[in-house]
């Protein structure tokens, strides 16, 4: 399994825009095949700041997720969302629960 992590930190006037947008991606996301989750996380800390967490079958599920429509609409309108660039973190399991 393939993971990647991506810190978010969005502009306060366009919090609630953000959150519209991510979440049709995230339920797009999670019907896609070889993604075994997607799931967006809202710091209770700072509200303007998410953790998304993603789990892809393979490295190469991710590139199929950033051909998809629901994608390239969540890019294209996202990035006036956000304060500043996102932070990615790539990884793989050394435990999980999570069978595919």
């Amino acid at each position: 399994m393939f993971i990647l992590i991506v810190e978010i930190k969005t502009k306060s006037t366009k919090r609630q825009e953000f959150i519209t947008a991510i979440t049709e991606n995230a339920k797009n996301s999670n019907q896609e095949p070889e993604c075994l989750r997607f799931e967006v996380i809202q710091h209770n800390d700072d509200p303007d700041r998410f953790t998304l967490f993603e789990v892809y079958e393979q490295e190469s599920s991710l590139e199929a997720h950033r051909n998809t429509d629901h994608f390239k609409k969540y890019a294209e309108s996202s990035a006036d969302f956000l304060e500043e660039s996102p932070v990615r973190i790539n990884g793989s399991f050394i435990y999980t629960p999570i069978t595919s």
